[in-house]
């Protein structure tokens, strides 16, 4: 079954959601001129004449590649002959059809929601003037849809005093035509129902600058009445607040646990986590509840950590009445406030300050400390609500994207997204994941103090171990045990798990803070990076299947595409003898990708098609056979392909391609030299001739 999106952008999908890609965007033009028209039946010279110049002799070849890239790629979803052309409907859903059939039912939030941009925006300028014209009639009939969808919800909302689906309805109305003044009027008015009078005037004075107001008096009434209800509405005050990054609940109790230890003796507590967790504000919200209970809250400054005799004499200063003082800096030396604290008179005192997980984890080793509050990084879910609660305008892969790679750290995440806001960035690919955080790291200084905040707490073991783990390819992250017992010490590995850079959510050998690794990664020399990807493939090429199927990929990322062809087919064909197809497809994919001869692309082209037979992928295993047959140049060869895609057919249960296949069986069977092929083609042969008559 096929499903066909065409607002916003022509995107067609299989059963389980994967994108097909077809190969120019004429082809996909046609396919949804097709499904656009279901029960027609189309002569191939009208379908040459409507995406190609009739007067070129090669239109009628360009349409037989695009049937052929259809049917290739999609499977039978078109009935082909020698002159005409029509849709299989019963294979397709169509986008166009759900967005109608919910205008005629009246479900006109469905219409909206369906409607995410122009009918098929990136199939103009092709040069094909007749399906260019029919193409402005179905986006004008879609405009003209969801248009009345648009106001009948805007009318429904007013009736109820919604005014909140109001403004979006109007707003949404303006930008498919900003020449609705009704729409303009009724935006306004919406904003000073909800008592924003403000906002409306500012709406009226944009529109004022861009020539609107003359000629639309509707306008201008609607802004003098605007007027007088801010005239005639109380002065509001607001409080400030910055919004909490994250819910720390379960650190605040602790903190209140510990603070009802303090009555009798005084305490010390260290919140230990990297900047940027979120400590300050619990801190700040837990001293706001000490103030309301009539205790006292003194904060030191962050330049006195350190001097124990001004720290000494600072304490000394504080009346009795004092509950808590927090010391504003990341301590280094808790001895001298365990000093400070002894000498002096601060019974009832709880004293906090500030460390990161290795000073906290040795002053609770020296019983400097009687509390250590931990504060983790935020899971990438958490992190990622929190940012699009907080920060205005920010979509969910853009706060998915930031989160991830700031590790959880909410402040970090919070400026990777400010400076991807600032130059109108939005990752929507793997290959955007690099070039999201290369972005934000070089534009903005708050995000290298923030990723310099994360490295600084790491020795230069630690620093290595992490960039060789970044460096590893996935394929590798998978089997780096061996890896990281042979280039690396036992503490560096245990530094880094108590630091916190490998509780990852992906994988234990995935580094949890992907940005600061990359800094890493981006400060080693071309060379080095290399070294690092050979010794990895070194030492996995000794293991299992899997290791070396991951060695393959360090060879291909350490620029050895050759070494890592012939180590990748290797592995494939071992693994399909033993049956592990799914190590057999990584490696065959990983062969076929960096196969050089067309020799080369024949043998991994077989070893990928037979590793997604048996997964069961026969799609798959078709389309990569497709490509091969493209640099079969002997008879044996393309018979092997044409055997190969008439069993991928059957299993498919497709019948409707079966006498095809059995032609292609038959010409293969003249062509073919091998005593074994010619047994296995004419058997595939019977197979097929049963499976028609069954």
């Amino acid at each position: 079954m096929l499903t066909l999106r065409c607002f916003g952008e022509v995107v067609a999908s299989d059963t389980r959601g994967a994108r097909i890609t077809l190969r120019s965007r004429k082809h996909m033009g046609l396919l949804l001129y097709l499904v656009a028209h279901p029960g027609t039946v189309h002569m191939r010279e009208t379908l040459a004449d409507l995406l190609w110049d009739s007067r070129d002799r090669k239109a009628r070849h360009s349409l037989s590649q695009a049937l052929y890239d259809i049917r290739s790629s999609i499977g039978p979803v078109i009935a082909v002959d020698t002159s005409t052309v029509r849709l299989v409907p019963q294979r397709v859903t169509y986008e166009r059809d759900a967005f109608e059939r919910a205008f005629q039912a009246g479900d006109h939030e469905t219409v909206i929601d369906l409607y995410r941009g122009e009918f098929a925006p990136g199939l103009l300028n092709m040069g094909a003037d007749e399906f260019e014209r029919w193409l402005d009639g179905e986006r004008e009939r879609c405009r003209v849809l969801v248009a009345m969808a648009l106001k009948n919800v805007q009318q429904a909302a007013e009736e109820r005093g919604d005014w909140d689906q109001t403004c979006l309805a109007a707003l949404r109305l303006v930008r498919q035509n900003e020449f609705d003044e009704h729409a303009h009027s009724t935006l306004m008015r919406a904003l000073c129902m909800r008592g924003d009078h403000a906002s409306a005037l500012a709406y009226y004075r944009a529109l004022e600058k861009c020539g609107w107001v003359a000629s639309a008096p509707a306008l201008t009434e609607t802004a003098a009445w605007a007027r007088g209800q801010l005239d005639a509405a109380p002065p509001v005050v607001r409080e400030r607040h910055e919004p909490p990054m994250s819910d720390r609940g379960s650190e605040f109790r602790q903190l209140s646990v510990a603070f009802r230890s303090s009555r009798t003796a005084p305490i010390r507590l260290v919140l230990a986590g990297e900047r940027g967790l979120g400590r300050e504000d619990v801190v700040r919200n837990f001293a706001g509840l000490v103030n309301s209970g009539g205790g006292l809250v003194r904060w030191l400054p962050p330049d006195i950590a350190e001097k124990r005799e001004k720290l000494a004499s600072e304490l000394s200063r504080y009346p009795g009445k004092t509950r808590l003082i927090v010391i504003r800096a990341d301590v280094g030396d808790w001895a001298a406030v365990d000093e400070v604290v002894r000498t002096a008179d601060l019974a009832g005192v709880m004293v906090v300050g500030f460390s990161n997980p290795e000073v906290a984890r040795q002053a609770a080793a020296a019983r400097l400390v009687d509390f250590v509050i931990p504060f983790d990084p935020l899971t990438t879910d958490a992190c990622a609500a929190s940012l699009q609660a907080t920060v205005r305008g920010c979509s969910l892969p853009q706060a998915v994207e930031s989160a991830r790679l700031s590790g959880g750290n909410p402040a970090l995440a919070r400026a990777i997204l400010k400076a991807w806001l600032r130059h109108g960035f939005s990752p929507a690919t793997v290959s955007d994941r690099e070039s999201g955080g290369r972005l934000a790291y070089e534009r903005s200084a708050e995000v290298r103090s923030r990723v310099g905040d994360q490295l600084e707490i790491l020795s230069l073991p630690e620093e290595r171990l992490a960039t060789t783990l970044t460096l590893l390819t996935h394929p590798a992250r998978a089997h780096a045990e061996p890896i990281v017992a042979g280039h690396s010490s036992r503490d560096a590995l245990e530094g880094l798990r108590a630091k916190g850079w490998l509780h990852s959510e992906t994988g234990p050998w995935t580094v949890s803070r992907p940005l600061a690794g990359a800094v890493l990664a981006w400060n080693l020399r071309s060379d080095e990076r290399t070294r690092v990807h050979l010794a990895a493939a070194r030492t996995l090429e000794n293991g299992g299947l899997g290791g070396r199927a991951a060695a393959a990929s360090e060879f291909a990322a350490a620029g050895e595409p050759s070494r890592a062809f012939s180590v990748a087919c290797e592995v494939a064909q071992e693994a399909l003898r033993r049956g592990r197809s799914p190590v057999a497809g990584q490696a065959a994919a990983l062969a076929f990708e960096h196969a050089a001869a067309g020799a080369d692309r024949l043998r991994s082209g077989f070893l990928l098609s037979e590793a997604e037979f048996q997964r069961g992928r026969f799609r798959r295993a078709m389309s990569v056979l497709h490509q091969v047959a493209a640099v079969a140049d002997t008879g044996n060869d393309l018979s092997r392909v044409q055997l190969a895609l008439a069993r991928a057919d059957v299993a498919t249960g497709d019948r409707l391609t079966a006498g095809l296949h059995r032609q292609n069986l038959e010409e293969a069977c003249r062509h073919a030299t091998d005593p074994a092929l010619l047994r296995a083609l004419n058997l595939q042969m019977a197979v097929l001739a049963a499976t028609v008559t069954t």
